[in-house]
């Protein structure tokens, strides 16, 4: 609930009418991001931020799915996957991970 309220306020929303859509927008980036966390079965609290933030950019996207940019009038966009930017955090986040070792060694 408090991430539908915080995309709602960031977005400027201050009715009901779209909380049907947010939800599914919110439940769609949660199963996307358990993808990337492999080593979790639900998302972390301290990476809601993220939830939120992609949700927005969905709910911004509406209409363009699947297009890799757009231009009108000489106004250009181009989409990404909206959680490349995310990828070291998910990296780092990983159970079992260490963020001060830089990596792991294996001898035989």
């Amino acid at each position: 609930m408090a991430t539908l309220n915080n995309v709602k306020l960031q977005l400027g929303i201050t009715d009901d009418k779209q909380d049907d859509l947010l939800n599914l927008i919110i439940a769609n980036v949660e199963k996307a991001m358990l993808l990337k966390l492999t080593t979790v079965t639900s998302v972390p609290t301290e990476l809601s931020y993220i939830t939120e933030e992609v949700a927005i950019a969905r709910y911004y996207r509406r209409g363009s799915e699947g297009m890799k940019s757009k231009t009108v009038e000489g106004f250009s966009v181009s989409y990404d996957d909206e959680f490349n930017k995310y990828a070291d955090v998910f990296e780092r986040y990983q159970v079992g991970s260490d963020d001060f070792t830089a990596g792991q060694v294996t001898f035989f």
